[in-house]
C-alpha cells in the first residue's frame, strides 16, 4: 500500500479505484498529504461526475490550467466522484490530461472496481489511465490490515488503544465493508463515555436505522404527536440509545436551520449534495418549523445531551423531556 502511495503521489492526475467510499478518500487525502507536506491540510473541492458538462466543465478546465506564481496558497485538489456518469467530453479531457500531467491542481476520479456491463467511455478512460501508468487500484483489505486501518480509525475517533479483539468484532459486525466500519464507529463515539470502545453496545446498533426515523419524527413534531411512531418511541425510551438519538436529531434540526436559510431547492441540492427529489423533499419540511422553533429546539436538544452525559435523570427522560418541550413551542 506505500508503494502504490508513493507512485500515486508522483502524478498529479490519478484513478483511485475501490467499492468503498472511506478507503478512497482516505487514499487521496494521504496522496495530497504526500504531495504538500510542508502545506497544512486543505479539503479537496468534490465534483459528481454526471455534472462535469457544459459550463460546469468549461469552468473546471480554465480553473486547472491557470497557474500563477504569485498565488498564496495552492489551489484545492479536485475529486471527481462516481466516474461511471463522466459523458464523453470529459472523459476525453481527463484522458489527455492523465497523459500531460499539465494541471495546477491535482485531480483524483473517484471509481468503483471494473464491471462486465460499462459503457464504452468508461472503459476507454480505464484503458487509457492503465497504459500511463495513472490508474491505482486500491487491494482489499487482509485481516492484518483491516486491523491495522480499524486501529487507526478508531484513534481518530478519540478512542485509547483499541485491541485485535475489538477491531475485529467491529469488522465482523460491519461483514468486513469499511463503509460500513466508519458508521459503526461514528456510532459508538456518540455512545462512549470515555476513551473505551464500547463493545457492549455494538449489538443495538443494527436495530436503529436513524435517518428515516429521525425524519419521521421531524415531520410530526409540528403536529404534536412523536407518539404515533411506535417503533421510534421505542427508541426514544431505550437508553442505549438516547445519547446518539439526541445528536441525530439535533443533526436533523441543524440542517434545517440551513435549509431555511437557503430556501431554493437548487442552492441546497448544491450545498448538501443531494438529489432534487430529497432537496424538495427537506425544503417542506424545513418551512413546518418558524426560525423560534429550529433555535429553540436546538437549545432544548443541547441542554438534553448535556443532562444525558451527566445521567442526572436516568438516560431516556432528558431526550423524552426535550422532544415534548420541543411540541409544545
Amino acid at each position: 500500500m506505500l508503494k502504490l502511495l508513493e507512485e500515486a503521489a508522483k502524478l498529479k492526475v490519478i484513478a483511485v479505484v475501490a467499492n468503498n467510499r472511506i478507503r478512497t478518500l482516505r487514499f487521496i487525502e494521504a496522496a495530497i498529504k504526500k504531495r504538500r507536506p510542508s502545506l497544512p491540510p486543505q479539503k479537496p473541492k468534490i465534483i459528481n461526475a454526471e455534472d462535469l458538462e457544459g459550463e460546469k466543465l468549461k469552468n473546471l478546465k480554465n480553473s486547472t490550467a491557470t497557474y500563477s506564481l504569485f498565488e498564496e496558497e495552492p489551489q484545492a485538489a479536485v475529486v471527481i466522484n462516481n466516474c461511471s456518469q463522466l459523458k464523453k467530453e470529459a472523459s476525453e479531457w481527463l484522458i489527455q490530461l492523465a497523459k500531460s500531467q499539465s494541471t495546477s491542481s491535482e485531480i483524483f476520479i473517484a471509481c468503483a472496481k471494473q464491471e462486465k456491463n460499462e459503457k464504452k467511455e468508461l472503459k476507454d478512460l480505464r484503458e487509457k489511465l492503465t497504459s500511463v501508468k495513472a490508474y491505482f487500484e486500491i487491494p482489499e483489505l487482509d485481516e492484518k490490515g483491516m486491523v491495522a486501518w480499524l486501529t487507526k480509525e478508531l484513534q481518530t475517533a478519540g478512542f485509547k488503544n483499541p485491541t485485535k479483539q475489538e477491531c475485529l468484532r467491529i469488522a465482523q459486525f460491519a461483514e468486513s465493508d469499511p463503509d460500513s466500519m466508519m458508521a459503526i464507529i461514528e456510532k459508538l463515539s456518540l455512545l462512549a463515555e470515555d476513551e473505551q470502545i464500547p463493545l457492549n453496545k455494538i449489538d443495538g446498533l443494527n436495530s436503529l436505522s436513524l435517518g428515516a426515523e429521525i425524519f419521521k419524527l421531524c415531520e410530526v413534531l409540528p403536529q404534536k404527536n412523536f407518539q404515533t411512531i411506535p417503533h421510534l418511541t421505542e427508541l426514544l425510551i431505550n437508553g442505549n440509545q438516547s445519547i446518539m438519538l439526541n445528536a441525530a436529531v439535533a443533526k436533523q434540526i441543524c440542517e434545517m436551520l440551513a435549509i431555511k436559510d437557503l430556501n431554493n431547492t437548487s442552492a441546497i441540492e448544491k450545498t448538501l449534495s443531494i438529489q432534487h427529489w430529497l432537496a424538495e423533499k427537506k425544503l417542506k419540511l424545513s418551512s413546518k418549523f418558524s426560525l423560534q422553533k429550529l433555535v429553540f429546539s436546538i437549545n432544548a436538544l443541547l441542554n438534553s445531551d448535556y443532562l444525558l452525559k451527566n445521567r442526572s435523570l436516568g438516560p431516556p427522560f432528558p431526550l423524552l423531556k426535550s422532544i415534548a418541550k420541543i411540541e409544545n413551542v
